[in-house]
């Protein structure tokens, strides 16, 4: 039967191509045509596939089937959510369409990972008896799947019980419960919401709420039975003079072994002591309980006897006691030294897990005032004074230099003394015979006749610039007066002595001393002293660099210079010279120090200049020739120059008038023959130079004649031969006949 095939759908783009015939086999009445659309993705709305064919045969009207293709919708679901239903509870589950897809829809339930379906109708009603997720598979009529899981959450029971209760022992507590179908409780076993119980200890009740489907939830109460425990903490330690606080547990009323009823005492313990709390509970109980409190008194501070001293001296403390300590001057060693100016207290800390302080005490006594005096102590020799004494209760007089007449009188208070020296000086030694403080004083005692005036020098001679030392003989006398004189000399120096001088100008100086006291004077001291002049150096010389060999003046520029003077110039290479203005002579290059030393009796000064002297190497010329002889023929010579020594600047002399500088290497063509002499000057960069003859030949152009045949013995001519030549030493020749025979003979 031939199909005719029309509509906005293509066939075979479309939908699977359909044949323009369909064969109904024999004795069948029908066949069948698949119409398969093909989804390719592409919108192209709603299209049409129209078939017509003819029922019967030569039918003239053919009969016409539509069939219309849509584009293949978007199918997503999604569920709703579920509020929580209570146990047995019905609930209908059921989806929403966001894309609708192409009806009719399949579904299929599951609970949770079920892989067997309960339900395929689209809306099922479930009554489940705890929390259940369920599944759902849903198809449209495209056989697309989606899938979605719907959440039913069943609230189980909620267990409340009454808040925790105290008693007191023997009474009973009432405990409810509530949120639930049945109930359970631990201990005891009871099933009723509502129970009472009489516990004799603390007692945690639990009870175990249950719904009608048998889910559970648990609370409990705890009754607390007034049981009276007293507390009073643990046992304190202390140091001593702390306070510590106490406290008090288990009760309501408190009261204390003190007499106190706070719950919390304070106490300070100077040893150990125990305390005892009386606790009374809710109930009316009364218990006890102790706490003591142990002082540690281990710890004892010692900072040593009380002690004395004079003024002006010190004390050693030595303390002791503790892991560390601190004095209250802020020493914190245990061994102090203290020079306290009156009578003082000092307080020593110590410290380890406890402090403790002690005190010493030191008295200072005051020092004696001790008086030493003598009515004249100016006397003549062999005279005697008595030295008088006061202010003490004991005494010890002491002499220098030692006075022999002291001798057992040492301990008197007013001692007779004739002194020998011009200067004695008295020291007393008083001491206070309670405190056994001590203080001294002291006179002197100067024989006056004579009264010396003697002075030394320290050398007889100086340099000018120089200092000499002058200074008194002997010890020096107090009150008197020394008048010196150091003829134009610049001094610095006191009373006696010592006295620094020096002299700018030489000659011979005359120094003199007289000594003055109390209407008493001395006979005049003089001394010569002679000050020499200072050389003063100076040196220089005629030139200070130059090439080796080199001669060099030096002259001597020096001031002070007296006869016997003498002259030490260093070269700087090990050689000396003792001449006034030396000439010295240097043949190997290098830096050299420079120095003079003048010396003459008593006085020397040197001058030295470092590198003074520069001396440089010479070059070395050199040079050669090529060739080393040449012709008219061909005059040109090159010079290669071959020096050495670092040359910088060349100078050409090529003996035949021609000159050419600073040129290293050189070609030159002589224009006559001849023997020239080449000259060359070569100069470093220090000006140092040298210089090299060297002769070279020019050889004139060679000339040479002689006749190409003649005839020996003839009698009509032509029988000589001549040769004639110039510029030509040496020549072969070679006589042939004239049948071109060679003559044996040869001719040079």
């Amino acid at each position: 039967m031939p199909l005719l095939i029309e509509g906005t759908a293509k066939n075979g783009i479309d939908y699977e191509t359909i044949p323009d015939s369909v064969l109904i086999p024999k004795g069948q009445r029908f066949a069948y045509v698949d119409i398969i659309p093909w989804e390719d993705g592409i919108p192209e709305g709603v299209e049409t596939a129209i078939i017509l064919y003819n029922t019967e045969a030569f039918d003239p009207e053919a009969t016409t089937t539509n069939f219309y293709i849509y584009d293949k919708p978007e199918f997503t679901i999604t569920t709703p959510q579920i509020a929580p239903i209570h146990c047995r509870d019905t609930v209908m589950l059921y989806t929403i369409i966001y894309n609708g897809g192409l009806p009719p829809y399949s579904y299929y339930w599951y609970i949770s990972e079920s892989n067997t379906p309960f339900d395929s109708v689209a809306h099922p009603r479930v009554h489940p008896e705890e929390p259940t997720l369920y599944v759902v598979h849903q198809w449209d009529a495209c056989g697309d799947l989606e899938v979605d899981s719907i959440f039913v959450d069943v609230l189980g029971p909620q267990a409340q019980v009454s808040a925790d209760t105290s008693i007191c022992l023997g009474d009973h507590a009432i405990l409810v419960a509530s949120g639930g179908d049945s109930y359970y409780w631990e201990p005891g076993g009871h099933t009723s919401p509502e129970i009472h119980v009489n516990p004799a200890i603390n007692t945690t009740y639990t009870v175990t709420v249950y719904d009608a489907c048998g889910n559970s939830d648990v609370d409990s109460v705890s009754v607390f039975v007034d049981n009276p425990q007293a507390y009073a903490g643990e046992d304190q330690y202390i140091c001593p003079g702390e306070a510590v606080t106490l406290m008090g547990m288990g009760g309501v009323e408190y009261l204390w072994s003190t007499g106190e009823e706070s719950q919390s005492i304070t106490v300070k313990p100077e040893s150990d002591e125990c305390y005892i709390v009386y606790v009374t509970d809710a109930c009316n109980n009364t218990v006890s309980d102790t706490v003591c409190v142990h002082v540690d008194n281990s710890l004892q501070a010692d900072a040593g006897p009380d002690q004395q001293t004079c003024a002006g001296e010190s004390v050693l403390l030595e303390g002791n006691g503790g892991s560390s300590c601190i004095w209250n001057t802020g020493d914190t060693t245990y061994t102090i030294e203290v020079s306290p100016e009156e009578t003082t207290t000092f307080f020593l800390s110590v410290q380890d897990a406890c402090q403790d302080i002690d005190s010493v005490t030191v008295t200072v006594n005051p020092i004696p005032l001790v008086e030493a005096s003598v009515d004249n102590n100016h006397i003549n020799t062999g005279e005697s004074v008595q030295l008088y004494g006061s202010g003490a209760g004991s005494y010890y007089w002491s002499s220098y230099p030692e006075d022999p007449s002291l001798s057992g009188q040492e301990t008197l208070q007013n001692p007779i003394v004739s002194p020998e020296a011009p200067l004695t000086i008295y020291t007393l030694h008083g001491t206070d015979n309670q405190s056994g403080c001590s203080n001294t004083a002291s006179l002197n005692i100067i024989i006056v006749d004579p009264l010396s005036s003697e002075f030394t020098l320290d050398r007889p001679a100086v340099c000018t610039g120089e200092e000499a030392v002058i200074n008194y003989f002997g010890p020096p006398i107090p009150g008197a007066t020394y008048d010196y004189s150091f003829d134009g000399g610049i001094a610095s120096g006191s009373g006696p002595g010592p006295y620094q001088i020096k002299w700018t100008e030489a000659g011979t100086k005359t120094l003199s001393l007289k000594v003055y006291i109390d209407g008493y004077e001395s006979e005049v001291t003089q001394k010569t002293l002679r000050v020499i002049p200072s050389p003063e150096v100076s040196f220089s010389s005629n030139i200070t660099e130059g090439c080796a060999p080199v001669e060099i003046d030096f002259i001597n520029h020096s001031l002070g210079i007296v006869p016997g003077t003498e002259f030490i110039w260093n070269f700087g290479d090990g050689q000396q010279a003792y001449a006034e203005n030396p000439v010295y002579a240097y043949d190997v290059a290098g830096e050299y120090t420079i120095s003079l030393q003048l010396k003459n009796e008593h006085c020397k000064d040197m001058l030295s200049f470092e590198n003074y002297i520069s001396v440089y190497d010479k070059p070395s010329a050199d040079f050669s020739l090529t060739p080393e002889e040449i012709s008219a023929n061909d005059p040109e010579i090159t010079i290669s120059d071959l020096s050495m020594g670092d040359p910088h600047e060349w100078i050409w002399d090529l003996g035949d008038g021609t000159i050419i500088y600073n040129e290293q290497n050189l070609s030159h063509v002589y224009e006559s023959p001849g023997i020239f002499s080449i000259r060359l000057i070569i100069y470093n960069k220090y000006g140092c130079w040298d210089s090299l003859s060297k002769s070279i030949q020019v050889l004139a152009e060679p000339k040479f004649f002689a006749p190409n045949a003649f005839r020996p013995s003839s009698t009509i001519g032509n029988d000589r031969f001549i040769i004639r030549a110039a510029g030509v030493e040496i020549f072969n020749l070679m006589i042939f006949s004239r049948w071109g025979k060679r003559s044996s003979k040869r001719i040079i």
